[in-house]
């Protein structure tokens, strides 16, 4: 008789084993790359100092901020900044346009991120979790929980610590999932998009021995989670509990606009990178990378190949809009490229999709360009992404273009 193993069971109940190790290694390189293409960061505020922190490379460097008191802000403020929650004698709530000021509860605890994107906050009072609704000037208790729970920025999860694990309810089923454990660890901060969780606990290396005594008496590790699948890894490691951890919006919150000589050493492509040229446009690539004109029938199509990788482009006025690449299953961005406005568009499972950056309009006859990649690896990826941040135009057309290739089985008539 044939044995059925648990994966092999779950396999034919159509559920996804993702083995814990595989899991580990893809975590912390994927979170780089969402970061980079949504525009956040994770940051550590230490004594009045912000440090970016590398969740790669699991390094920190410091970081020139605007407004240093904002990170390190105890308030709670709504996801447009019109409201905030603060502790006064008791949990108050304050309309930052007028002004006024309204007291919830004498007491109560609430985390910094406990806004809905619908316009109510979470918060506890005891054992007891509540909503305060703004609109309706209400609240409505949803049972027992625990204290300084959070709401997910995208309003799907309420995060809370039951004493033994971070759990997360889902408003709409009713359902509760059990996350990590929380003894002895502090946090946790959700990341912009939602797919995140971010705390702190003990563990890690001493660090050896200085001339006076130990180098880290008391080692504490950042840990990130990703929801989705119970991924997790730790991504920074600090000798000092207490400190806050959390993520940003580049663009909202903190990094001072760069000088013009930062901003072109911030394009400045890797070491021995070259230009490939295609006519209207070009790009940086890693040596031995090759153009090659391919036939259209009313556009301009070639491609780019190197390292195993093969990017197809179509320059014409029908280029594919990668209108099919959404969310949630996609990571998508619309930046400036080359002076263009772009979408960038890239599966967040490596191995499964395009990887794709689309330009509407480059400024030659309402002309649209598409320049993308089949199921790339994990790495091509990140090099992919990196090419397609090179991109330059004000190249001219080739003098002719590919006829199409004549019909199958045709003979010439003499």
């Amino acid at each position: 008789m044939k044995r059925f193993t648990l994966a092999a069971l779950f396999s034919f109940l159509g559920i996804v084993v993702l083995h814990s190790g595989e899991a580990k290694q893809s975590l912390r390189p994927e979170l780089a790359r969402e970061q980079h293409l949504l525009g956040y960061s994770l940051v550590d505020w230490w004594a009045g100092k912000v440090y970016v922190v590398s969740v790669k490379e699991r390094t920190a460097k410091l970081a020139i901020v605007r407004n240093a008191q904002k990170v390190d802000s105890a308030e709670c403020s709504s996801p447009k900044g019109r409201y905030s929650v603060f502790h006064k004698n008791g949990l108050w709530l304050r309309n930052n346009e007028s002004g006024e000021a309204l007291q919830i509860e004498a007491g109560g605890q609430f985390s910094t991120q406990c806004f809905s994107p619908e316009g109510s906050f979470v918060y506890s009072s005891g054992k007891m979790m509540r909503i305060y609704d703004l609109a309706k000037k209400n609240r409505m208790d949803l049972g027992e929980g625990g204290p300084y729970p959070t709401w997910s920025p995208d309003g799907k999860w309420l995060g809370f610590d039951d004493g033994n694990r971070y759990t997360l309810l889902d408003l709409k089923t009713g359902t509760r999932r059990k996350l990590f454990s929380t003894k002895n660890s502090a946090g946790p901060d959700w990341s912009p998009d939602s797919r995140y969780l971010t705390y702190t606990k003990p563990g890690g290396s001493m660090g050896g021995f200085l001339f006076w005594g130990i180098k880290c008496i008391e080692p504490y590790r950042v840990w990130v989670w990703r929801v989705e699948d119970n991924a997790h890894d730790w991504v920074q490691q600090i000798c000092k509990p207490g400190r806050g951890f959390m993520w940003v919006r580049n663009s909202d919150l903190l990094f001072e606009q760069p000088t013009e000589e930062k901003q072109l050493n911030a394009l400045t492509p890797p070491t021995g990178w070259r230009k490939v040229d295609a006519g209207p446009f070009s790009i940086l690539a890693p040596p031995g990378w090759e153009f090659h004109q391919l036939t259209g029938v009313d556009s301009y199509v070639g491609e780019f190949v190197g390292d195993g990788v093969v990017l197809t482009f179509d320059f014409g006025r029908y280029s594919n809009p990668l209108k099919e690449e959404k969310k949630p299953a996609y990571v998508v961005i619309h930046k400036p490229v080359g002076g263009r406005r772009a979408k960038i568009v890239s599966p967040r499972t490596p191995g499964h999709g395009i990887t794709g950056v689309y330009f509407r309009n480059v400024g030659m006859s309402n002309a649209a360009l598409t320049l993308f990649g089949h199921d790339l690896t994990s790495t091509q990826q990140e090099s992919v992404l990196k090419i397609f941040d090179t991109l330059q135009f004000g190249g001219p057309l080739p003098r002719y273009i590919l006829p199409p290739p004549p019909p199958p089985h045709t003979k010439n008539v003499e």
